[in-house]
C-alpha cells in the first residue's frame, strides 16, 4: 500500500483502488474489496470518494 499525502492505493487481485479521504487521514483496511462489498468501511471512514480501475 503506498502512501502520497491523502491518496491511497490498494492492489487486490486484477483491481486497483485509488481512494482520496476527505475527512479521515489515517491508513484504511487493506482489504479493501472486501470492506467495500461488506459496506462497513463507509462507517468507519466517513465520507470518502474511490476510483476503481480494472488493470
Amino acid at each position: 500500500m503506498n502512501k502520497s499525502k491523502n491518496f491511497y492505493t490498494a492492489k487486490k487481485k486484477n483491481l486497483v483502488f485509488i481512494c482520496y479521504l476527505n475527512s479521515y487521514k489515517e491508513i484504511f483496511a487493506v482489504n479493501l474489496q472486501e470492506e467495500y462489498e461488506k459496506k462497513k468501511w463507509k462507517k468507519r471512514l466517513g465520507r470518502i470518494v474511490c476510483l476503481v480501475i480494472h488493470l
